[in-house]
């Protein structure tokens, strides 16, 4: 397949902790021309939101890719996956454990800013700035 070529929605999970990228922002669900992608997080009371539900509906799908430009986690992605194709329908709603499932062994850049390395780099430009 060409490398452009979209395939499957799959969720992305860290990579050292396997632990999932998505924070329940809501900006893939919004992102979705077709409504695919269903999300139930509600606010805790920390006044932060807790993944309860994440679906997506293969049989509503386009594959545009909107919901993997929307996300600013790296925690969607159009992987080149083609082969998922089923007898009913109800078999194309996929939850959120076959999607982080399927995109385990998916290749990606975390191009999320750690806070570890934010901190680095804020010590640094203030040594540099401290020598001039």
């Amino acid at each position: 397949m060409p490398e452009r070529s979209r395939g499957i929605v799959v969720l992305l999970s860290d990579k050292e902790t396997g632990e999932l990228n998505c924070t329940a922002c809501l900006l893939c669900m919004k992102a979705c021309p077709t409504a695919a992608i269903r999300i139930d997080a509600p606010r805790g009371e920390d006044k932060k939101r807790h993944l309860q539900k994440f679906e997506v509906d293969f049989g509503l799908c386009c594959f545009c890719g909107l919901c993997e430009e929307a996300c600013n986690f790296c925690a969607i992605k159009l992987a080149p996956k083609y082969e998922f194709s089923t007898l009913s329908k109800e078999e194309l709603v996929w939850d959120v454990k076959k999607l982080q499932e399927v995109g385990r062994d998916v290749d990606y850049i975390d191009t999320r800013k750690k806070k570890a390395a934010a901190g680095e780099a804020g010590a640094g430009a203030e040594g540099a700035k401290s020598d001039g």
